[in-house]
Formats: structure tokens, sequence, C-alpha cells
């Protein structure tokens, strides 16, 4: 058999989707990071051991089906960092997959750019390798997307079930992103193609998929209150909702935009490197291009863009009222893929207008490679809070104090070598005052001074926010009487 014959018969049994799909894989494998690097990370890394939504492991709905996912995933690898990246890597393939389907079905054309923009994308290979299930949850949401804009553009009830039995699925993976939906559900009730209780049914036969378990494994009472104080807690104490923080609307708007157009593209933003001022250029040019495209599209798929349109608007208010918007741009990530879409349509626009821009869009993809991949080798580094965690359990004091939100503490505590510290809230003065006149090294995220205590250290940890703007920079000083 001559080589080209072996490669042709190569290229027929093994589809082009399976390179990719290992592409996908390796590349996230090779960025993948070993250390816990917020509290939300840490949850569902110890889920992996021990999955006890009542102990926070992962915290409320508990994620059930991610962690399942999860746990088959850990069990053939025996490697936390394996375990995500693998799944990191199995969502971006399928997110670049059913978005290309997408695509197609709306521009009746195929595009490369497209798959290239995805894998390249800063937040998306980020969250490929986090111990999270939002990347996952985004494959999910995705494909839901394509079954629904299937089963209304042919009316074909069948693909319509698959999607709405999908949402049902998802709510067990990541369930802020129903709010994406409810357009899509709309319409199908109005159009009468499936009615609100048949719809209703297919829903809950899929969140059955998990809850079943759930309450096996939890019992219905416990998972009722913990259900119950953590949705007042999300909303009205402590999740970041517009009711609960502190940042003014247009602080909270600013941020949100941050997240899309910094975090999410890679756009130029204060303190940023200057590549992204390419990239910004890049991303602007396209938009612009694709405002100017000619829209030809038949009537059903303007049904399928207005809808696509009317949920990125409803989760936009959704996300800007009801999530931590100031120190989780994670949540944005649904804009992605559809914003991502309109890029493509518009640097195709662009090439057959003057062949001059493909050198300026090769120039533009390389500049995104190299920011994406130098943010993600930032990512191998620990983050701010795990830098801390090292300092004080290397430190070689016998007695020591930690003193910090309950948050952090929470973080610390779950940790080998925490066992020999003592954890105190900052504002717990006189326990903190106590501790040192008897000796002990105090360490604190907050300035002590106030107690009079004698500062020996400080230190400012630090890493990139668009890494993880979560404490992005903490602060830690020592006390010491001897």
């Amino acid at each position: 058999m001559k080589t080209q014959e072996f490669f042709r018969l190569l290229r027929t049994l093994i589809p082009n989707s399976f390179y990719l799909f290992i592409l996908c894989v390796i590349s996230r494998l090779i960025t993948s990071i070993n250390y816990l690097e917020d509290i939300d990370s840490m949850r569902f890394a110890l889920s992996l051991f021990d999955y006890d939504i009542l102990e926070l492991r992962p915290h409320f709905p508990g994620y059930p089906i991610f962690c399942f996912f999860a746990k088959i995933i850990y069990f053939l690898t025996g490697s936390v960092q394996i375990t995500f990246s693998i799944i990191g890597g199995i969502a971006t393939f399928l997110i670049i997959y059913y978005s290309n389907l997408i695509y197609e079905l709306i521009t009746k054309k195929r595009s490369s750019y497209l798959s290239v923009l995805i894998f390249l994308n800063p937040l998306i290979w980020n969250l490929g390798n986090r111990y999270m299930s939002d990347l996952f949850g985004l494959s999910l949401l995705v494909t839901t997307t394509y079954f629904f804009f299937l089963g209304i553009h042919s009316k074909n009830r069948k693909q319509l079930i698959i999607a709405i039995f999908l949402v049902g699925i998802l709510s067990g993976v990541r369930i802020s992103f129903l709010p994406f939906f409810i357009p899509f559900f709309l319409f199908v009730f109005f159009q009468s193609q499936l009615n609100f209780i048949k719809s209703s049914f297919i829903i809950l036969a899929g969140v059955m998929v998990w809850m079943i378990p759930l309450i096996f494994f939890t019992g219905f009472e416990n998972l009722y209150q913990i259900s119950k104080n953590h949705i007042s807690g999300h909303f009205f104490k402590w999740g970041g909702s517009v009711i609960t923080s502190d940042f003014s609307l247009l602080d909270r708007l600013l941020k949100l935009i941050e997240s899309i157009w910094a975090d999410g593209m890679g756009g130029f933003w204060k303190g940023r490197s200057p590549l992204t001022i390419v990239l910004s250029i890049g991303w602007i040019s396209s938009i612009y291009s694709f405002l100017k495209t000619k829209n030809t599209a038949n009537d059903k798929i303007k049904i399928l863009t207005n809808l696509l349109i009317a949920s990125v608007l409803v989760y936009f208010g959704w996300i800007f009222l009801f999530q931590n918007v100031v120190y989780k741009p994670r949540h944005i990530i649904p804009f992605l893929p559809f914003i991502l879409m309109l890029s493509s349509v518009g640097l195709v626009s662009m090439i057959r207008q003057y062949r001059l821009y493909k050198m300026l869009i090769y120039l533009f993809i390389f500049c995104l490679f190299v920011v994406t991949t130098y943010l993600n080798w930032q990512h191998k580094s620990p983050s701010a809070i795990c830098q801390v965690k090292d300092y004080v359990f290397n430190d070689a004091s016998a007695m020591k104090i930690f003193c910090s939100s309950n948050l952090v503490n929470s973080y610390l505590k779950k940790h080998k070598g925490s066992e020999n510290i003592v954890f105190l809230n900052e504002s717990n003065f006189s326990e903190i005052k106590r501790y040192y006149k008897l000796g002990y090294s105090i360490y604190s995220t907050a300035n002590l001074k106030n107690l009079n205590m004698t500062i020996k250290f400080q230190n400012n940890f630090y890493h990139n926010p668009y890494v993880n703007r979560l404490w992005s920079t903490m602060l830690i000083y020592k006390y010491n009487k001897h």
C-alpha cells in the first residue's frame, strides 16, 4: 500500500474530530495545575474523595452529574489535576464541535476560524484546568442550544425533547446557566410545539436523573434544609448579588464589561500586556466586519438568531443582578461561543474583501496564542492564597496563630499541615492578644496595629488577576512577642 493511500484510509477511519479531541485533551493536560487555587476549587477537589453536600463538598446544589463523571475519571487516573484537565479537554472539544454545528446551521457554511478562536480563548482554556464545573456546564449549554435550534428549525419534536431533557441534566452540572434557556422555552410553548405540561415532565425526567441519587445519599429533609439555607445566603447574605454586594450598579456593570472584554476575549484593559491592544483591534475589526455583512438569512434563521439574542440578554440580566460578577468572571462564559461565532463571520468577510487581511488575521491569531498560553502558564504557579498557605505552613515557628476571614480560614484548614495551627477570625481581638502574650507567632491578613503588637514581617502575595480575579493580592502580617 502506498503512503498516500494509507493516509487517505486513515482519514477515512479516523475523522478530523478525533484529532481535535486529542489536541484539546493534551493541551489542557500540558497546562494542568497541582494546587487548590481558591475555596470553590477546593470543595470540588474534596468531592472526589468524599462527596458530601452537607459538608460543602461541593456546596449546594452539589453538581452531582459533574461530580459523578469526575469520580469515574479520578478512579481511572488517580490524579486530581489530571482528572479536571481531562474533563476540561473533553468540554473544550464539545464546545468546539457543537458551536461549529450551530454556526453551520445558521450560516450554511463552515469556518475553521471558529474552532481556532474557541480553542485559544483565554478564559475557556483557563477554566479547562480549574477544579470547577463551569466549562463542562458550558459544553452542555452549547449542546442543548444546538438541539433547540435543530428542533425549532426543522420543527422536529424529537430534537426538542432531547434539548429539554438536556436542560434538566444541565441543572445537575451548572444550575446557574438555566436562565439562558427561558426564551427558548417560551418560544416552544407559544408555538405549541410542546405544551407546558409535556415540557415540564421532560425536564423533570432530566432533573430526576441526578436528584433521586442525591436525595438517596443526602436525605430529603437535609437536602431541603441546605437548599433553603444556600438560596437565602446566596441572594441575601454573601453571594455577591446586587442585594449583598457593596459595589454600585455602575461598578458591577464595569466589572461585567471587563469580564467579557478582558477576561473572556483577551482585550486590552488597564495593566494588561501591550499584545492585548493587537487583540482588541482584531476583535473590533471582526465585529465591525460582521455588522457590515449583508443579512440574507431566511425567516427561520432570523427566528433562531433573535432567540439567541434574547437568551444572551436574559442571561446578562441574571448574572448582573444575582451573580458575583465583581470577582468571578467565569459567569460570563455562556456569551463566549456566540461572540466568537460573530467574530468568525467577520473574519471570513474581511478576507473576501482584501487578501491582505489574511496576514493580519494570522498576526491576530498568533497574538491570541501568545496571550492565552502565557496566562495559562502563569496559571500553573500557585495563587496568592496558596502562596500564603505555603508561607505560613513552612514557617519554622512552633506555635502559630492564623487570623483571617472565616472563608480564608476554611481554605487553609483543609490542607495537610494545618493541624498544629489555631485559626481565629481577624476580629477576635481578645483571643489574638491572649495568644500573643503567651508567645505565639501571629499571622494575619489584616493589620492589627491597634493591638500594640510588635510587627516582625509583612509580605504581599500576588497572582495575575486575569488568571483568577479572586484574592489576587493578599497581604500577610506577622507579629511576634519575642
